[in-house]
């Protein structure tokens, strides 16, 4: 049985200091009995603050539900997708086994999607959060089952640690509990992170240990993709030169061969300098790798190499443009002028009292007025101030496979002012360029040239492709895969309102009657869900008035915006950018996406309500579309 390793360490400490403890008393030595009361309320402090003080060098699990306290090195993308009450679980099983926290939470995030499959059963037979087949979880020497570890096991043995210590299978009692259970999720993750660990050799290779645990290099790839982009400044898959766009050869080659024009000097450049190779990694402007390969077997697996070189060719990035934004810096300070006692004052030699005699003297000889006048002057100052601007290069339109995105430039402001040595102050403020949107405009030009030069032909046919790279490539997405329906394409035209998240495009639950995910009811659905991550901007659909924005049991942050005919909601918002009585502007950001109020995921629930009564928003929103009708 394994329990989380900060409560064994400090179970243990204090067993011993209250064992010290009542050795003392009867021995008689009462300086030594106090003693150790002194360290046993210390050892008790320290397990009350172990997770808020330690965690974050130590990595140990939260004993007493403080959540997710040790922040790390988890990236943005991770703060988003990953399910906080799950981290403590990842950063305790990687203390114990050594196996990163963020390979486990790949792990998790493709075998059951942090939990949310239902049931937790594969067709296979694997079980439970991380997937185990059951013979694995409790030993492959147990009698009976397939070759593949299925097996009709009765609960109470599966889940009994003396039977998997019996039959050396690698179930895990992590929380303590007496029972080592694959739909526990603390139980399923640490058993994950031990089987990882006794694969993965020393030093630990995740590739070798992922292997081991799913034996298919595409199941590697995948959880390695979520890994990368799960914690920051982690090892990408590629090991080629320039390596920090952890998408493999292809987006490599783009960045290092695409043409522009510096609008500093109108010279061309080719390739990206340090700069806007960061901003390429934060825009995610890249080449799906999964893409490149499904064309290239698709059209010629026997030339697959030559054929995967032609088409990352085809599906470069085209044309980039850059522009000049400017960082300014602008420094002000604050000299206090000095009265005229406290200069001459200064100007007096430290061993001639007889400076301050004579400046009392003169003092003495000037009216009640002039001293008057002469203390009001004493706050004068001298302010100087200094500017500085630094130009920055900056992407501001990328045509890649998936369509046209435009970047949009905006300034965040820091200031801060500190206090001088002479009793006045300097005040920096530094206004930063920063991104502020983004708008893409799709275009299906050069993936169906790679379709057409793949043999692929007609919309069920693009649809496999699509379909094959997202299991192969989680990292692409594409805004015709909707589900496993079909292709859709949204274009603002006419008298379409503005999507309201620009390049994602996805519809997880449309309007209408559905199974609620909260109650598992049939229930009416008033809007349509396009999941997003957490912080995703959200647009006004058009220009209008902000008639609510608050907070609700049900909706959570929502918004509500009355338009000329019609209203917009916009719920389940993590921020809210506005406020009641203010008039937005079509495409104007107003808050964020979240996951507040009765939400089971990250999501936006976007309604449109005409004449009182919700209706389909879809069509309000589709300028044309393809597939179904």
């Amino acid at each position: 049985m394994s329990k989380p390793l900060a409560q064994a360490v400090a179970t243990k400490a204090i067993k011993k200091s209250i064992l010290g403890l009542i050795g003392a008393f009867l021995s008689g030595k009462l300086a030594l009995a106090a003693g150790a009361v002194l360290v046993l309320l210390a050892m008790l402090i320290s397990v009350v603050s172990i997770p808020q003080m330690l965690l974050s060098k130590l990595r140990l699990p939260c004993i007493f539900g403080c959540g997710s306290s040790y922040s790390g090195n988890i990236s943005k993308i991770g703060q988003n997708e990953i399910p906080s009450q799950y981290l403590d679980f990842y950063y305790g099983a990687e203390t114990q086994y050594g196996v990163p926290w963020n390979v486990l939470a790949g792990v998790h995030r493709v075998e059951t999607v942090f939990s949310t499959l239902d049931p937790m059963v594969s067709s296979v037979g694997a079980i439970g959060h991380m997937q185990f087949m059951p013979k694995t979880w409790i030993g492959w020497s147990y009698p009976g089952g397939s070759d593949l570890g299925d097996a009709d096991i009765p609960d109470d043995v599966l889940t009994d640690p003396a039977q998997i210590a019996k039959y050396g299978g690698y179930g895990v009692d992590a929380n303590g509990d007496g029972r080592a259970d694959p739909f526990d999720v603390q139980d399923a993750i640490y058993a994950a992170a031990g089987y990882l660990a006794r694969n993965g050799g020393s030093p630990f290779d995740p590739q070798k240990a992922l292997y081991a645990y799913n034996h298919d290099q595409a199941y590697v790839d995948q959880v390695m993709s979520f890994a990368n982009r799960y914690a920051e400044g982690f090892s990408p898959i590629s090991s080629s030169e320039g390596a920090d766009i952890p998408y493999g050869d292809f987006s490599q080659q783009w960045i290092k061969t695409i043409e522009w024009k510096d609008p500093r000097d109108g010279s061309k450049k080719v390739g990206l300098d340090a700069q806007l190779r960061q901003q390429a990694i934060e825009r995610d402007i890249r080449i799906s790798p999964g893409l490149v390969m499904i064309l290239a077997e698709k059209s010629d697996r026997a030339k697959k190499d030559e054929k995967e070189k032609e088409y990352a060719d085809i599906l470069q990035p085209r044309d980039m443009k850059v522009i000049v934004v400017k960082k300014t810096t602008t420094t002000t300070t604050v000299t206090p002028k000095k009265s005229e006692k406290e200069t001459d004052e200064t100007a007096a030699s430290p061993d001639k009292p007889s400076g301050k005699t004579s400046a009392k003297t003169a003092a003495g000889n000037a009216t009640a007025g002039d001293t008057k006048d002469k203390d009001e002057n004493e706050g004068e100052s001298t302010t100087t101030t200094t500017t500085v601007e630094e130009p920055m290069l900056f992407i501001s339109k990328v045509t890649t496979h998936r369509g046209k995105f435009e970047f949009r430039a905006g300034y965040e402001v820091d200031e801060t002012t500190v206090t001088n040595a002479d009793g006045g102050t300097t005040t920096t403020v530094v206004t930063r360029p920063t991104l502020e949107g983004t708008t893409f405009k799709s275009s299906d030009a050069l993936l169906d040239e790679a379709l057409r030069k793949a043999h692929i032909r007609g919309k069920q046919g693009k649809m496999d492709v699509l379909k094959l790279t997202r299991m192969v490539d989680p990292n692409f997405w594409d805004e015709r895969l909707i589900g496993d329906k079909d292709i859709f394409i949204f274009q603002s035209s006419g008298g379409a309102m503005q999507w309201p998240t620009p390049g994602f495009f996805s519809i997880s639950s449309p309007f209408g009657n559905r199974k609620d995910p909260v109650s598992g009811e049939s229930k009416f659905h008033a809007g349509m869900d396009i999941p997003v991550d957490v912080g995703t901007p959200v647009a006004a659909a058009d220009d209008g008035e902000v008639v609510a924005a608050g907070k609700s049991d049900e909706a959570g942050n929502n918004i509500r915006l009355k338009h000329k005919t019609m209203d917009t909601r916009y719920l389940h918002l993590s921020k809210i950018n506005v406020k009641v009585g203010e008039f937005v502007k079509r495409g104007q950001v107003i808050g964020e996406s979240g996951n507040t109020g009765k939400s089971t995921g990250p999501h936006l629930h976007l309604e449109v309500i005409v004449n009182g009564n919700p209706v389909d928003p879809f069509p309000y929103f589709k300028g044309k579309s393809g597939g179904q009708k």
